[in-house]
């Protein structure tokens, strides 16, 4: 897997998921992570998404994008993070 190639998938997943409502981002909150393979340079990588709350007073979340290589010999993994404000409905 080549890492800046993954990165910049990475980014793209965390500004789609930035795009998002408010609404939309908390439905995911402590939900399964969502999972797509997605083809790179003819190599299946996954993308996997987590959701969470990033603060006690549930105004912000966070959004782990973590990109995995195919190889099983060594660790292909690239992994960033978004902390997103949301409306929770209380302000």
């Amino acid at each position: 897997m080549k890492r800046a190639v993954a990165y910049k998938m990475v980014v793209q997943e965390l500004e789609r998921w930035r795009s998002l409502g408010s609404d939309a981002l908390i439905r995911q909150v402590g939900a399964p992570p969502s999972l797509r393979v997605i083809e790179m340079d003819r190599e299946p990588v996954s993308l996997e998404v987590s959701v969470s709350w990033r603060d006690d007073s549930r105004t912000q979340v966070r959004v782990e994008v973590i990109a995995n290589g195919p190889s099983t010999w060594r660790m292909e993994r690239v992994i960033e993070h978004a902390d997103l404000r949301v409306l929770n409905g209380n302000e």
